[in-house]
């Protein structure tokens, strides 16, 4: 029997067992909900398959080439943690699962292409039994037509299992004893109802002292235009960051009273003061906007700001966040980011070999023509050969200045990066140029001078500027080759990268440098495999009402973290919960909510503005006690305007539309009505119609 989550604890292990039960429940729940959708489940054709262990049903599928066509169900891409049906036929039927009076095969997909060293179109699966269609000995192929049917992907399942299990003896598959914060999660679960707790308001108001403080500090939060309430829940989060005990923010944000814009506040701060943070939230789009809205901060920032977009990285699916090299965010995801900076990263061909070889060329020239040179004039030799070395480190140096994570160290180094391109520009345009005086840099006796580290790094900017001030070429060349072979030693000796040979490497350094990390909260599970020299210390989870309790362990006890700010309100949807056994257990009730129903204090966004007045007074009066005003947008006359005519079409309708019936279509299980369908149709057009009449107007309502 799945016993009810309580709302309070006698240990943390009671804690974490509570949710065991009903997690196993909805798992079932799941499943079986997604074999009812059988008749509509991707799938995909297995071509060749070998069994790959004596003892389990394991077994290598090469599978065909997905179908690119949107509206074909042939398009099935093995993910690892799928659970899949091995079947002879084409999913046309739920009942095709049983038709021959024997139980279907279930498969687990173990690892797929994903992985950097895993050929396309392959997986490796583990069966609940053999294979319906045995395979040729020789080639291979199945001896009939076989495919794998797509049911659901366990992943987030599994990753909340683990997180319940971070510190039981049992072998853990994945090493994560002893990776687990439990000075969060303790606050969590001994919480217990005060009988005098601080309401919002009084929270809000014991910080606006700090506020002001906060503004003082150099932060730059002025610039934001923060609502007191805003800007009060701001400088507590922030402030925390200075107390060495932990703690756990509850900020309670109604709709549109600028919860993604408190956010990216707060990471702008931690970024600013070079903190690392990780921001979450349940889903892409979630995350994708509170993405969007930090870059867009660092972008109008950039100059003079101590933040940069190298410091910023996004992960997760890069199909489902459709992230294209199109995408403005493809300049922070970490796979687009990891693939730009690989090259950098060999051994062999990257940053460190890209620098010596030109130090070599600018130093030794003479000598490397004497060796190498055959055929050529010496002229021609450094021509050909400093073209292309300079070209190879000058891309290095725009993806590095571009993508690689910074630091108060790092600082000259970046610096040197520029005055580098510059000089490399100075010494490519006089080795390429005309006859005249600039034959003269070719003299033996110019081009052998040794090169001493006699330079202050602070005094570069200044020699730089002389450089491009001499008119003699004789002199310009010098002194640029002078320069320039000086500081690419203190790049060489200053910016080590580690070898990497493969893009994951490339992301697991990125993921231990960077300062502000994004992603789902399922994905923040990844983090655990990170081995942080500088851990995570602040924990943001947006729409943190919008989850069950148990998922948001998953980044909650990430190492290293001492503060967590959830963000949400418990009036809107809860977590969607599939078994009715679970729901009735109260698996999909928040933190947020558990934690706001036993009085903890709570910062309320008490400004909102997305809402005509007319529609906010009801749910102002009925879940805000009155508490959250109309922003002045709202309020204005132009909130007013009526795009469509009639007393129909007011702030807010409520349409009765007769006559319709809800139907399912044939195999489907979702309920639809054509006649409400026609009718909001009808509405559509009637606004692009009117569009028409305000194209030149900027505030036309997005539909």
């Amino acid at each position: 029997m799945v016993k009810r989550i309580p709302n309070t604890f006698a240990s943390s292990e009671s804690y974490l067992n509570s949710f065991a039960g009903p997690l196993i429940e909805e798992v079932h729940a799941d499943i079986f909900s997604s074999l009812d959708g059988y008749a509509q489940a991707s799938f995909t054709k297995v071509i060749k398959m070998q069994k790959l262990d004596d003892d389990n049903p394991i077994f290598g599928f090469q599978i065909a080439e997905p179908v690119k066509d949107e509206q074909s169900r042939e398009s099935y891409e093995p993910t690892e943690c799928d659970i899949i049906v091995m079947s002879p036929q084409k999913p046309k039927h739920v009942s095709d699962l049983t038709q021959n009076k024997a139980s279907y095969v279930l498969g687990l997909v173990l690892k797929s292409e994903e992985e950097d060293d895993f050929p396309p179109n392959c997986c490796i699966v583990q069966l609940s039994s053999g294979t319906p269609i045995e395979a040729d000995e020789e080639t291979k192929t199945p001896e009939g037509p076989l495919f794998a049917v797509y049911i659901m992907n366990m992943t987030t399942y599994n990753r909340m299992w683990k997180c319940l299990h971070l510190g039981a003896n049992e072998n853990n598959p994945v090493g994560l004893q002893n990776k687990k914060c439990t000075e969060l999660v303790d606050k969590v679960w001994q919480y217990n109802r005060r009988v005098v707790e601080d309401d919002s308001s009084s929270c809000s108001q014991l910080s606006q002292c700090i506020a002001d403080r906060l503004i003082d500090d150099g932060l730059g939060l002025e610039k934001f235009n923060l609502n007191p309430s805003q800007l009060s829940a701001v400088a507590d989060c922030v402030s925390t960051m200075d107390d060495q005990s932990s703690s756990i923010k509850l900020l309670w944000g109604p709709p549109g009273t600028g919860k993604t814009k408190t956010i990216s506040t707060i990471l702008w701060a931690m970024l600013v003061k070079g903190r690392k943070a990780l921001a979450c939230a349940p889903t892409n789009t979630a995350v994708l906007e509170v993405a969007a809205r930090i870059v867009k901060l660092v972008r109008e920032a950039a100059n003079g700001s101590l933040c940069f977009l190298n410091d910023i990285i996004l992960f997760g699916n890069k199909n489902n966040m459709k992230m294209d090299d199109g995408n403005d965010l493809s300049l922070v995801f970490l796979e687009s980011r990891a693939e730009r900076l690989l090259p950098c990263f060999m051994p062999n061909t990257g940053w460190r070999h890209r620098l010596c070889s030109l130090i070599d060329l600018l130093e030794n020239c003479v000598s490397m023509y004497q060796l190498y040179g055959e055929g050529k004039t010496l002229k021609q030799y450094l021509k050909d050969d400093y073209n292309k070395l300079s070209r190879k480190l000058r891309d290095c140096i725009e993806i590095l200045y571009n993508d690689h994570p910074r630091n108060a160290e790092a600082g000259q180094s970046f610096q040197c990066m520029l005055e580098v391109l510059e000089l490399i520009n100075i010494i490519e345009a006089l080795i390429n140029g005309g006859k005249g005086d600039g034959d003269d840099i070719w003299s033996d006796e110019l081009l052998k001078i040794k090169i001493e580290d006699n330079g202050d790094p602070v005094l570069w900017p200044e020699q730089l500027t002389c450089v491009q001030t001499t008119s003699c070429n004789r002199s310009k060349f010098r002194l640029a080759r002078s320069l320039c072979v000086q500081e690419l030693r203190y790049l060489c000796t200053n910016l080590e990268l580690p070898n990497c040979y493969t893009t994951r490497a490339v992301q697991q350094y990125l993921l231990t440098r960077v300062k502000c990390i994004l992603c789902t909260v399922s994905s923040s599970f990844r983090l655990y495999n990170v081995p942080m020299g500088n851990p995570v210390e602040l924990l943001i989870v947006d729409e943190a009402a919008q989850l069950k309790e148990c998922e948001t362990l998953i980044p909650l006890q990430l190492p290293g973290i001492r503060q967590a700010v959830l963000i949400g309100d418990e009036y809107q949807l809860p977590a969607f919960v599939k078994s009715t056994i679970s729901d009735s257990a109260s698996f999909g009730r928040s933190v947020f909510e558990r934690l706001s129903s036993l009085g903890y204090s709570k910062h309320l966004l008490n400004v909102q503005y997305r809402m005509h007045p007319d529609i906010s007074n009801f749910p102002v009066d009925t879940f805000y006690n009155g508490k959250v005003s109309d922003g002045p947008n709202v309020t204005h006359e132009n909130y007013n305007k009526k795009f469509l005519t009639g007393m129909l079409f007011g702030p807010y309708s409520f349409i009765n539309v007769e006559g319709g019936h809800e139907t399912t279509e044939r195999y489907g299980r979702s309920l639809k009505n054509t006649i409400e369908v026609a009718v909001v149709v009808r509405m559509v057009q009637r606004l692009f119609k009117v569009q028409r009449q305000f194209l030149q107007e900027s505030n036309f309502p997005s539909v």
